[in-house]
């Protein structure tokens, strides 16, 4: 019997002053978050930025998170010349403040067992586009409706579909509007009930 984590209200914490650097920043978000190892593809992104740069100009990638990797993505960055196009913002307590204001939000793991992150972008109102990793955004995205779902490690394909959601902003809206939606599923008082009835089917 599987019995989901919940995701709690995130609108206070999703519009709080965020950092300055962004409130500068007037161009299109990407933004993603987990700690820096190499189960979480962040090389992808980072290597995909050049494209995006060249294609849409005002752009950046925002990773919250801190690992072992972030020097070798780092010196990716550097090598690429779109070092300052993307920002390592390290672990942060609060990173809704940052996903509310993003264009997109981007999972792009190998392996996840239930992602949060990914949940709390939707309940953020940010549109999401996730791999069809082994576990957990599946469960949580239903493709084409409420996100996009992506092939695991397929740069190509990650790189059409983040290039078709920039590019069109109805559908952003209306990944948002549904995304915030599934997220409900998820609510806290829902998931409490699911224990309850699960606990009163085992007793009786």
């Amino acid at each position: 019997h599987v019995i989901h984590n919940s995701v709690k209200d995130l609108n206070d914490q999703g519009n709080v002053e965020i950092l300055r650097s962004l409130i500068r920043f007037d161009g299109k978000v990407i933004m993603s978050a987990g700690r820096l190892i190499p189960l979480k593809r962040f090389d992808m992104l980072v290597r995909l930025m050049p494209v995006l740069v060249e294609r849409f100009g005002n752009i950046k990638l925002f990773i919250a998170g801190d690992g072992p990797e972030k020097e070798k993505l780092e010196r990716l960055a550097i090598d690429l010349e779109i070092f300052r196009d993307i920002s390592f913002w390290g672990f942060q307590d609060n990173p809704f403040k940052y996903t509310a204001k993003a264009t997109i939000f981007i999972l792009s793991s190998i392996f996840e067992g239930f992602p949060m992150v990914l949940l709390e972008a939707m309940a953020c109102g940010t549109p999401v586009i996730a791999t069809r990793c082994k576990s957990g955004p599946e469960e949580i995205i239903e493709d084409g409706k409420s996100g996009i779902l992506l092939p695991v490690a397929d740069e190509q394909a990650l790189a059409k579909a983040i290039i078709r959601l920039l590019k069109d902003v109805p559908l952003q809206k209306r990944f948002a509007k549904e995304g915030e939606l599934r997220a409900q599923d998820f609510a806290a008082e829902r998931i409490v009930k699911e224990y309850e009835s699960f606990f009163e089917e085992v007793i009786s």
